[in-house]
């Protein structure tokens, strides 16, 4: 394993343990559920339970990035738009 590899893994270890990482887990939940449905959407926007402080939004674009390949310019305190062309 190269250093760079196992930064990175443990990086990834250390975001997996954070209560951001569990929205994630429920934005992904929300795509699922979505894309179920007969109808095609363009966007996903996720509500957080709680307003996100700068720093809770960092890490959840970090969490994004490390779950999905990619994070958003679309994030404030209260949601996170997501959009779907992204996965393509």
């Amino acid at each position: 394993m190269t250093s760079k590899q196992g930064i990175k893994d443990a990086f990834i270890t250390q975001l997996s343990n954070t209560p951001e990482h569990t929205i994630i887990a429920a934005i992904k939940t929300q795509i699922t559920a979505n894309l179920a449905l007969p109808e095609i959407q363009n966007e996903i926007i996720y509500t957080f339970d709680t307003p996100k402080t700068k720093e809770e939004q960092e890490i959840i674009n970090l969490c994004m990035l490390a779950e999905f390949g990619f994070d958003t310019n679309n994030i404030g305190e209260n949601s996170l738009t997501i959009t779907m062309k992204q996965f393509l």
